[in-house]
């Protein structure tokens, strides 16, 4: 398949047999890192708000910039 992109019906997605199809990675941030990983990916736009798009992502992004970044 290589960078071919396929668009099925979910029923045809989920019935075929690849090992990578819907894999899910964790990743563990150590504590310490964690406001230096939340700015960049801000920093990114990667933030509650430009994936969920919802009253309550947005507020939790602004108090991020507001409260957390500035340490508040």
């Amino acid at each position: 398949m290589g960078d071919e992109y396929l668009y099925w019906e979910h029923e045809h997605a989920f019935g075929r047999e690849e090992d990578e199809q819907d894999l899910l990675t964790r990743y563990v941030i150590p504590a310490g890192e964690r406001d230096r990983f939340l700015a960049k990916l801000d920093l990114m736009n990667i933030n509650a708000y430009s994936l969920f798009r919802d009253e309550s992502s947005l507020m939790q992004m602004l108090a991020y910039r507001e409260i957390d970044r500035r340490n508040l």
